[in-house]
């Protein structure tokens, strides 16, 4: 009986869709503007930003948590990178981003605007997101000596 009183009415938005995103420029920028963030840290050696961690302890954090959409073999093709947009991105081999470590962290920790990146800094603790940033180290090297 109420139907008859308040009819339903449906409202359909319908917008032209914006110009697709140019995820490669926005990428570009985020790394150019984390490089003007991080200052003299962006060129700290390796020892510096990873120093004491533990490869192994990483490898499982990674597994657990970052696998998913980076893939247990780091080539951002995880059984969940096809519902992100934009997809992943490989973190070893030729098609991967060769961000210096302190840039590693800080998107570890940060994440990345725009993408499907969640800041793990809420999550683990500097010591584990330095184990992370040290295990695809160690597997972006193990990569560079069997081409």
């Amino acid at each position: 009986m109420l139907h008859r009183l308040f009819p339903v009415v449906f409202v359909v938005a319908c917008s032209e869709p914006g110009p697709p995103v140019d995820h490669a420029a926005r990428r570009a920028a985020f790394h150019a503007e984390l490089e003007l963030s991080l200052g003299a840290a962006w060129n700290a050696p390796m020892a510096e930003v990873v120093g004491g961690a533990k490869v192994s302890a990483g490898q499982e954090i990674y597994d657990k948590s970052c696998g998913n959409c980076h893939g247990t073999t780091l080539d951002g093709r995880g059984p969940r990178s096809g519902g992100v947009d934009p997809r992943p991105p490989a973190l070893v081999g030729d098609q991967a981003a060769k961000l210096p470590p302190a840039a590693l962290l800080a998107i570890v920790r940060d994440g990345s605007p725009g993408t499907g990146m969640a800041p793990w800094g809420r999550a683990f603790s500097e010591a584990q997101l330095r184990d992370v940033v040290a295990y695809i180290l160690a597997r972006r090297q193990g990569a560079a000596t069997h081409k």
